[in-house]
């Protein structure tokens, strides 16, 4: 299972080297170090790619041909094979008993429940027509879900940290993050269509989109919002036990 942060970018706004060198360098800001490249292959070029079979081989790709690789699926206008996730550490936090069931399965268990993986994608916007979709995933079971509630709250703030890192550095227009069980966009069609735009767990409107947020309302309704430094708003879902509000 995972967490999942994406946001939305516009080609036409961010250059593609300078979105990747700075998602990148956000990463390491963070306290992320980087790892390897899984690279997705296939041969089946003919075939639509949902059809396609598909290999995959981890490389040990210094971070400068992951940058390129990352660089390389940023500016495809549609999806196609190779496609390169960049893989990074973090040193989330577990309690005890935690950190004894991962240890249980051996460290290459605990190394992996402590990475992120980075991707870059384009795909369609109904507003800009292209975008390009950056997504960073982590483990959410022990990360966010097993052993106590404290933890999981101390892990989701590393975890908005980064996000905001991001934010900062590419000034996307929207994002969003939500769970395993929500692992979809639930959020951006509303705002699009000037309804309440919180159908995540947290939802980032960059300053391009501020003005068909009803801020005023957002006020009125207790949920966390921060303002964000390019005059965007970070929101986060306020009841603890959310599709019960």
């Amino acid at each position: 299972m995972s967490y999942w942060i994406e946001f939305y970018v516009n080609p036409s706004r961010v250059a593609v080297a300078d979105l990747v060198t700075q998602t990148i360098q956000a990463l390491l800001d963070s306290g992320c170090v980087y790892k390897r490249v899984r690279l997705f292959t296939t041969k089946d070029t003919s075939l639509p790619v949902e059809r396609q079979r598909v290999s995959v081989e981890e490389q040990s790709s210094d971070i400068a041909e992951a940058t390129r690789l990352a660089s390389r699926d940023a500016a495809k206008e549609t999806h196609t094979y190779p496609h390169a996730i960049l893989v990074f550490g973090y040193a989330f936090e577990f309690d005890n008993e935690v950190r004894e069931m991962i240890t249980r399965r051996g460290e290459r268990h605990l190394e992996e429940v402590n990475e992120m993986e980075l991707t870059f994608m384009p795909d369609k916007d109904e507003i800009i027509g292209r975008r390009i979709d950056l997504t960073l995933t982590t483990h959410e079971e022990y990360v966010l879900m097993y052993g106590k509630e404290d933890t999981h709250e101390g892990n989701r703030q590393r975890i908005l940290g980064i996000a905001e890192q991001i934010y900062n550095r590419v000034k996307p227009y929207f994002g969003w993050m939500d769970g395993e069980t929500n692992s979809s966009d639930e959020s951006y069609g509303l705002l699009i269509r000037r309804k309440f735009p919180l159908g995540n767990e947290f939802v980032f409107i960059g300053k391009d989109l501020i003005q068909r947020a009803n801020l005023r309302e957002l006020k009125r309704s207790g949920h966390w919002h921060k303002e964000l430094s390019d005059g965007g708003v970070v929101i986060r879902w306020a009841a603890k036990v959310r599709w019960d509000a």
